[in-house]
């Protein structure tokens, strides 16, 4: 520890000292996670350090963090709850769910779901009973779900089966409307512009960053509701876009070309597709011409994490 010491050095220390098991340094980790004045990444650090070393001052370190003010440490306490006898760590994260913020009721639930036990049951048995009758937050429906699917009590394996049943054939987003809400607007960003699965930015355009083949999601949030961004995203041809249909054209020579139209004259069709950019088509080379699906694949709930789609609808419906 030390005033000119960067924080990620500092950072990168104490998640050495935890790998390593440096029990010599838990004073000073314990040091760190109380100075109330540090910064927030670096007493998750620590307090993380602590709980692999099997430090005597874990328990005093869980105790400050349970109560800072500080959300990512009290987040970080949550998750390591799991690391505490489950007598004591179950109710204690069943007073999370309770009094904490969506994003600590979210790690309680996550953290819950990891934990063995007849309690862990009864907590996710009777918060996934308030999201059944319609008393839960929306930003907590995902969450309580997949912490249901991790269980193999015979209540909670029957519940999601009856849950499911009752979803109504009409319902337009079906089970994937538990992804309408609580996503986190960074992690949603990184899925878009980062993700090498979702490659976004291959057809989409935020600001200055991406490609133009399909719509800008400049403003995205102003013109789609949550649940219209679920649709596009996973069932993409429900809607299409106005003039982002695919055009597929198969020339004389048997060449097949497929993108959206970007500019169409009295000679020639210039498509822009994915793998080839910008295409130039002379009319008199066209065999045939057809329209077809959205430029957006479908498949992506196969790719992407139900948690990932929800960040990225965060995430473009903060683009207003």
């Amino acid at each position: 520890k030390g005033a000119s010491t960067p924080v990620p050095v500092a950072v990168a220390a104490a998640n050495a000292a935890g790998n390593l098991e440096v029990i010599k340094l838990e004073a000073e980790l314990l040091e760190l996670v109380i100075d109330i004045a540090g910064e927030t990444e670096l007493r998750v650090a620590a307090l993380s350090a602590l709980s692999r070393i099997d430090s005597s001052g874990f328990g005093e370190a869980m105790d400050v963090a349970r109560k800072d003010f500080a959300v990512e440490l009290r987040k970080a306490a949550t998750r390591l709850q799991a690391n505490v006898d489950p007598s004591i760590a179950a109710p204690q994260l069943n007073a999370v769910l309770v009094e904490g913020s969506i994003a600590e009721q979210q790690v309680a639930l996550a953290t819950l779901a990891t934990m063995d036990g007849s309690v862990s049951d009864e907590i996710i048995l009777r918060w996934f009973g308030k999201y059944v009758a319609g008393t839960l937050p929306a930003a907590l429906a995902l969450d309580v779900v997949d912490a249901a699917e991790l269980r193999s009590d015979a209540r909670i394996v029957e519940g999601l089966e009856k849950w499911r049943g009752g979803i109504p054939e009409d319902d337009s987003l079906g089970e994937m409307k538990i992804v309408l809400e609580g996503g986190s607007e960074e992690a949603g960003r990184r899925v878009f512009l980062e993700n090498p699965v979702a490659s976004c930015t291959r057809c989409h355009r935020i600001g200055d960053v991406g490609s133009d083949i399909g719509p800008s999601m400049d403003g995205i949030g102003a013109r789609l509701t949550r649940e219209q961004l679920v649709e596009s995203i996973v069932f993409p041809n429900r809607t299409i876009a106005e003039g982002f249909e695919t055009v597929v054209v198969t020339t004389n020579d048997e060449e097949v070309h497929a993108g959206i139209l970007k500019t169409e004259s009295d000679d020639e069709l210039i498509l822009n597709t994915v793998d080839q950019g910008a295409v130039r088509i002379s009319k008199g080379d066209v065999q045939s011409r057809d329209t077809g699906l959205s430029g957006m694949p479908e498949g992506f709930i196969d790719i992407l994490s139900k948690q990932d789609i929800r960040d990225l609808v965060e995430y473009l419906f903060a683009k207003k």
